[in-house]
């Protein structure tokens, strides 16, 4: 996609789209998307619990991104 530091996108999940501001950062792994929680990463995510913890999956769901010019 060729992003840079900086560059705006939209992620898109079934469940919302959220626009945020890149940063490129060799600590996540090629093909990650991480969005820190106080920037509405929530948005996108399912509130569906672990049957075990009770405790919401809000930290992972598959989502795509989109450049915007």
């Amino acid at each position: 996609m060729k992003l840079r530091n900086g560059s705006y996108v939209k992620i898109f999940s079934r469940r919302g789209e959220l626009k945020i501001k890149v940063k490129i950062s060799d600590n996540i792994k090629k093909g990650v998307i991480f969005v820190p929680f106080h920037f509405y990463a929530n948005l996108l995510t399912h509130n569906k619990l672990d049957p075990y913890s009770k405790i919401p999956e809000y930290k992972i769901c598959a989502c795509s991104i989109k450049k915007i010019l």
